[in-house]
């Protein structure tokens, strides 16, 4: 068994599995029972933008169908272009942000169809 401490509790290791024990006061326990669960959002149907930048330019258009490893949009960051393109074979919905935008970390820049 291996225990290490993982802020704001410990996490133990045995046979491979893995368990975080929160250790606190008898009130604080019951209070943290009463926290709503945060459920992260699905973002897989969307291309987003990895880091700020200017939204050189968009490579496909609405309905286009794409395979995986064709180039969906440019991103320019730091006077260097980057380029995003598809995991998966995918359609595309909808395109969110127009060329010459100001993307932000995380701004939805296309819509895949499901």
């Amino acid at each position: 068994m291996q225990i290490m401490y993982s802020s704001p509790g410990y996490q133990l290791i045995y046979r491979g599995k893995i368990f975080n024990a929160l250790v606190t006061r008898q009130r604080t326990a019951k209070l943290n029972e009463l926290m709503p669960e945060k459920v992260p959002l699905d973002l897989s149907q969307f291309l987003i933008s990895p880091m700020p930048g200017l939204l050189m330019k968009v490579c496909v258009d609405e309905g286009q169908s794409i395979k995986a490893g064709e180039e969906l949009a440019i991103v320019e960051a730091m006077k260097m272009e980057n380029s995003l393109r598809a995991t998966k074979d995918v359609k595309i919905k909808s395109i969110l942000a127009s060329e010459g935008a100001n993307l932000a970390v995380d701004q939805k820049i296309l819509e895949f169809e499901d």
